[in-house]
């Protein structure tokens, strides 16, 4: 029972952000022009840069537990830091998603880019 209580802050971190994308179901889109293969490919990369912050944020928070937890102990801090560089990293690339997606669909003329953050 006390496994289980532990990992509700986990779950509800995974469930939220498809909850949110749940509320703004995407129009369908006329996959006959440029415009509308553009679009459709913009939404399914909102919904991976949607997984892939989860998962980011998740691995923060992670890592930040780790690293206060680790009680002096110099392997458990080697770790934590090892994972705090891949989360900054990681960090970096869904930013870099955001800004490419939003590159792309601004030249193929996919409308106005929007930033998700």
């Amino acid at each position: 029972m006390k496994k289980l209580i532990a990992y509700w802050p986990a779950v509800l971190i995974g469930i939220v952000p498809f909850v949110g994308l749940a509320q703004d179901a995407p129009t369908p889109q006329d996959a006959s022009t440029l415009t509308g293969i553009t679009n459709i490919i913009a939404n399914a990369v909102d919904i991976f840069v949607g997984i892939f912050w989860t998962i980011a944020i998740a691995f923060a928070l992670w890592t930040a537990i780790s690293y206060m937890t680790a009680a002096g102990d110099e392997t458990k801090i080697k770790s934590a830091k090892k994972r705090l560089i891949y989360t900054i990293i990681a960090f970096v690339i869904a930013l870099s998603i955001n800004l490419i997606k939003g590159l792309i669909t601004s030249t193929l003329g996919g409308g106005t880019p929007t930033a998700n953050w």
